[in-house]
């Protein structure tokens, strides 16, 4: 396993990470986890040489942290672990990222994770109702009292970093280390302007959804229906629909052939496509078996030289 930096941090994760969205019962998903089967996960991924794990407070409504909590009792050391506060869970008021919604995150937070700090604390996406000034206030204040070492924003636009880094700077706050964003060879608007946003501050991308909710695997055939068990399956998910346009399936066919003539096959081919690029600092992969969890660690391993990452680039229209 190879690890890189957060930013211009001195903290290094796996490049390959595990993305809690799956344990515990997720609204759009099949499959997911349950207590022992995530915790099994999470000591084979250890083994393997994976210490980025990374939940929120809303994924499976706060039973994602608590079944990471469980797992990483006794082993906390071993693990950089990453969770998000401000996506609303209903429609109270004060769901956002305000001052009182991050204190009070945080704890519950802490609670359900059975730790005292967490190692990156994200703003889970924009909250146009609150200041960024509030926000990023919040946060520098968590980081004093040692409960989030850093801080980092999921789904923020360039212009959303560039308030929060201004509003970090003109208050003497801690600014962004890292951006996590939706990010694979169909899913690319953020090399317009987060990434050079991103290099401009000296954060890190984190990368989710990189198989394109499980497309970019090549268990979808263009033509060919749904099998039952698989994560389309009568999965209501709008983003899902349009990974499986029959187009895109066609590009994955081909894509799965280029992989093929190296020995590998599409997925592996979409992990180390991903890492291929000099910003990503771990990809954060969501599966349910050791065997997927194997398979994406060994596509770590897959160094695409730039002429691979071109010719791969030209497969994928648009």
């Amino acid at each position: 396993m190879r690890y890189r930096r957060l930013g211009t941090s001195g903290v290094e994760v796996s490049i390959v990470g595990l993305g809690g969205t799956v344990f515990g019962r997720h609204q759009t998903f099949t499959h997911y986890s349950d207590r022992k089967q995530t915790a099994a996960l999470i000591h084979h991924a250890a083994d393997l040489g994976v210490n980025h794990l990374d939940t929120a407070d809303m994924y499976a409504d706060g039973v994602s942290e608590r079944y990471i909590g469980a797992a990483i009792a006794g082993r906390r050391d071993r693990f950089i672990v990453a969770s998000k506060v401000g996506m609303p869970r209903t429609d109270e008021p004060n769901g956002g990222l305000s001052r009182r919604r991050i204190m009070a995150g945080i704890e519950g937070t802490l609670r359900r994770l059975q730790t005292d700090y967490v190692d990156l604390y994200y703003a889970h996406r924009p909250d146009p109702a609150t200041p960024i000034e509030e926000t990023v206030r919040a946060f520098d204040d968590l980081v004093r009292q040692g409960k989030v070492r850093h801080v980092g924003c999921s789904n923020f636009s360039r212009a959303q970093i560039e308030a929060a880094h201004g509003a970090a700077e003109s208050g003497g706050h801690g600014r962004f280390a890292v951006s996590q964003s939706p990010y694979n060879l169909f899913e690319r608007s953020l090399e317009a302007e987060i990434a050079p946003c991103c290099a401009r501050h000296g954060m890190s991308i984190v990368a989710y959804a990189p198989l394109a909710q499980g497309v970019l695997t090549g268990k979808y055939r263009p033509g060919e229906p749904i099998r039952p068990g698989t994560r389309a399956w009568r999965n209501p998910s709008p983003n899902l629909a349009v990974y499986l346009r029959d187009d895109r399936l066609e590009t994955v066919r081909r894509l799965d052939a280029w992989a093929g003539d190296h020995g590998r096959r599409v997925g592996a081919l979409a992990i180390a496509w991903l890492l291929a690029k000099p910003l990503v600092c771990s990809v954060l992969t969501a599966v349910t078996s050791q065997t997927q969890l194997e398979a994406n660690v060994r596509a770590a391993d897959w160094e695409l030289t730039p002429e691979h990452v071109r010719d791969v680039e030209n497969l994928v229209p648009g």
